[in-house]
């Protein structure tokens, strides 16, 4: 990969003993290790070191049928219950709901200075 001057320059001004670093690859594989791979993973799913099971599984009937319900219950009951929390741990809280507590005067003009 070829470094450009400028980046090389800046390099060298913020660290000096970075840039004196020989940029070298330091991984390599030997020349031979893709040659090798292929015959190798065939002998070990010849010789059945990766077991593949053939067990299938299955769904109950009706599974799907009222899976979408019973989600949106589990959902509600959830919300259900972060509400009684919320009454717990803070009624004053609780007591507001959704209701907007902030107003604006109207009619008001301010003036900043």
């Amino acid at each position: 990969m070829k470094i450009s001057e400028e980046i090389l320059n800046e390099l060298k001004a913020l660290s000096p003993s970075l840039a004196a670093v020989p940029r070298i690859n330091v991984f390599t594989v030997d020349n031979e290790y893709f040659n090798s791979i292929l015959p190798e993973l065939n002998a070990r799913i010849a010789a059945d070191a990766f077991p593949v099971s053939d067990k299938s599984f299955s769904v109950p009937e009706g599974y799907f049928e009222g899976l979408s319900d019973s989600i949106l219950q589990k959902i509600h009951a959830e919300e259900d219950s972060a509400m009684e929390e919320m009454e717990q741990l803070s009624p004053v809280i609780a007591a507001i709901g959704n209701r907007n507590i902030f107003t604006v005067p109207v009619n008001q003009v301010y003036r900043y200075r």
